[in-house]
């Protein structure tokens, strides 16, 4: 790939990222120390001299924290909105207990695209709350790389930003129920959870459900809370992802059921019920619920009757009354059944059901069983 992502570190204790073409390397955020920087990079193969460039997308001490050495050493361009570096320079001292000046500073405003070598950048405004936070678009050579840390939620905007990304690197940082219930207080609680704080797992799900493009080759999921994540909880919302979003909602607006299509119409749909596992288990659940409800009225509809028939016999006070009440619990229950038997493919699934399980019980018989039985019901049993 002609222009590649390397992340050295990513999460609470610092983030960074390097985004390379065959010519430039940037460096994105500085948030682990300039030693440590370097000794990955070298990890890598990296020549630690040969950025281009450091891009900084806010000021919070997990980005910036090797920034002030990285600057003096390399003595490369640094670039970052002129916000953030009046946030960066306020806080930050060296030994002495001066403020370091940034040599070769580049300030730049969000939405306004720039170029570092043969790559074109492009920051957009991300919901934290930092000065001026920005995420990053680069492109070079017809590949496109979005890198979105550090956002509460995700707006229109930014979602605009990363559609066409050939690799995405998004935050995916904390599971809801482990926050809530983990060590922090419950004002750092309060801060990660509202709209410029960090993105969950679910809302990252979300995205990818709905308003996902699926342009990217490859996707990075970042900035992982060590105390309220874990890959295990990770995976589950995005495994339930559907692998083609428009067919997944034409399947969804008929509940799943392909079953009055026409044979050579289904194709598709089976394939597409084979390859994604969010689909499957959501035709599943119908099927469940479709024949549950059969079961419901058909035990309610005989419950019904045997109060008709209990009511008849003994012939308490008002049996009259009791006896219609009866009658119409019954019809009602009929009518239940008979509504879920044609509107849906219940009765189908109980079919395939029983056919599976006479499969079953055909395959466990002893050979000379098996032959004994007619060749009509074998084949109605096996399909062969």
């Amino acid at each position: 790939m002609s222009l590649s992502v390397s992340m050295l570190a990513s999460g609470s204790w610092g983030n960074c990222a390097i985004v390379a073409s065959s010519c430039t390397k940037i460096l994105v955020d500085a948030g682990i120390s300039c030693r440590e920087t370097f000794k990955r990079m070298k990890t890598l193969g990296e020549d630690t001299h040969s950025l281009s460039a450091i891009l900084i997308t806010h000021e919070h001490s997990d980005h910036v924290y090797g920034l002030a050495t990285l600057a003096k050493k390399l003595r490369v361009p640094i670039f970052m909105t002129g916000a953030t570096h009046q946030a960066w320079a306020r806080t930050i001292r060296d030994q002495s207990g001066e403020r370091p000046q940034l040599e070769r500073l580049e300030k730049f405003e969000s939405g306004r695209g720039f170029q570092v070598g043969d790559i074109a950048v492009k920051p957009f405004t991300i919901p934290h709350d930092a000065a001026d936070p920005v995420g990053f678009t680069f492109r070079a050579e017809g590949i496109k790389v979005g890198i979105a840390t550090d956002l509460g939620y995700l707006p229109v905007s930014v979602r605009d930003h990363l559609r066409g990304c050939d690799v995405l690197v998004m935050e995916s940082n904390h599971d809801l129920e482990m926050l809530r219930g983990g060590p922090y207080p419950w004002s750092v609680k309060q801060r990660v959870m509202s709209r410029v704080g960090h993105l969950s797992n679910g809302a990252l799900a979300d995205f990818f459900t709905n308003d996902y493009d699926n342009s990217a080759t490859f996707v990075v999921l970042a900035h992982l809370s060590e105390q309220n994540n874990n890959p295990e909880i990770l995976v589950s919302p995005m495994s339930q992802q559907c692998i083609d979003p428009i067919v997944g909602k034409i399947l969804a607006g008929w509940r799943y059921d392909i079953s009055g299509l026409a044979p050579e119409m289904r194709g598709d749909y089976e394939s597409h019920f084979q390859d994604c596992e969010r689909c499957r288990s959501r035709q599943q659940l119908h099927r469940i619920i479709d024949v549950s409800l059969i079961a419901l009225a058909s035990v309610s509809a005989g419950i019904f009757l045997l109060a008709f028939g209990v009511i008849r016999h003994f012939g308490p006070r008002h049996a009259f009354w009791l006896e219609i009440a009866a009658l119409a619990g019954f019809a009602l229950s009929a009518l239940i059944w008979l509504g879920v038997a044609v509107a849906t493919p219940a009765p189908v699934t109980v079919l395939d059901a029983a056919k599976q399980g006479a499969k079953r019980v055909h395959d466990r018989l002893p050979e000379e069983i098996r032959q004994r039985l007619p060749e009509e019901l074998r084949i109605k049993i096996t399909g062969t």
